[in-house]
């Protein structure tokens, strides 16, 4: 009879970490970074703006005391 013989499966070779998963991993890191430097951008000035508007005394800051005295003076 014509039948084939059954060959054996090739020899895999042990699978390399690729320099492209590493370049995408440093891709990931460096965009959340620049995320959350931008965020703490635009978070920073609200707080201090915040605790500007709350403190007694701006200039001493957060130790003088806190106020909502500032809240009537901007809603009338």
């Amino acid at each position: 009879m014509n039948s084939v013989p059954a060959s054996a499966p090739p020899a895999s070779k042990p699978r390399m970490r690729s320099r492209f998963a590493d370049s995408r991993t440093w891709l990931a890191a460096g965009q959340w970074l620049v995320t959350l430097l931008l965020c703490a951008f635009l978070i920073v000035p609200i707080v201090t703006s915040i605790m500007a508007g709350l403190t007694v005394n701006y200039f001493r800051g957060v130790s003088s005391g806190l106020t909502l005295r500032w809240l009537a003076e901007v809603w009338t």
